[in-house]
């Protein structure tokens, strides 16, 4: 099925296969600016592909001469992948109803028995992290409370009209808020 698409002002027409080659940078563009989710590289590669497909499935030619294709494929995914973001973050919101003790004794890959401070003191990487953890921490913590309350209620998934009915505001105004928390908290950990 071929498709008259939008590039840069000229209406080329073209299928799914050529649409996907021509914009190859663009869907890398996009797997680097979502890498940080928690998913395997190849997981997160597909979601946007088939973003991508559907993007150019719906893509409504009559509105070539308003709309670039690029302009409404990145739009597109973009707003998949945050659907997918808040999804992820609702199974973990689940998740993490349950605390673990620090002296909680688990199973690790030789099936034997172990407590949370062991593992603590024998792999770096997880003190290294736990240590960036901990200062983002103490940078959240001298935050407002509604600032505070924003950032708790972004790390359990709630999306940003869920975070505005709930500290009364609008979401215009907790996407304000988040992009003025996010740059206070760059800059303070930078610093």
């Amino acid at each position: 099925m071929k498709k008259r698409l939008n590039i840069n002002g000229e209406i080329v027409e073209m299928n799914f296969e050529q649409a996907y080659e021509q914009f190859a940078a663009f869907r890398h563009k996009m797997q680097i600016k979502w890498n940080r989710l928690p998913i395997d590289r190849e997981d997160l590669k597909q979601e946007i592909d088939i973003s991508f497909y559907k993007a150019f499935l719906k893509y409504d030619e009559q509105r070539n001469d308003r709309v670039a294709f690029l302009t409404y494929a990145f739009q597109y995914v973009e707003a998949d992948m945050w659907i997918f973001l808040r999804d992820l973050n609702a199974i973990k919101r689940v998740i993490n109803l349950r605390t673990v003790s620090y002296n909680a004794i688990f199973e690790n890959d030789d099936n034997k028995e172990n407590s949370f401070e062991s593992k603590i003191c024998i792999e770096d990487s997880f003190e290294e992290e736990l240590i960036t953890e901990l200062d983002v921490e103490s940078v959240i913590s001298r935050l407002a409370d509604r600032d505070k309350k924003i950032i708790e209620l972004l790390k359990l998934g709630y999306v940003q009209s869920e975070i505005g009915k709930e500290i009364g505001v609008s979401q215009i105004q907790v996407s304000r808020l988040r992009s003025r928390i996010l740059k206070k908290l760059r800059e303070e950990i930078a610093s």
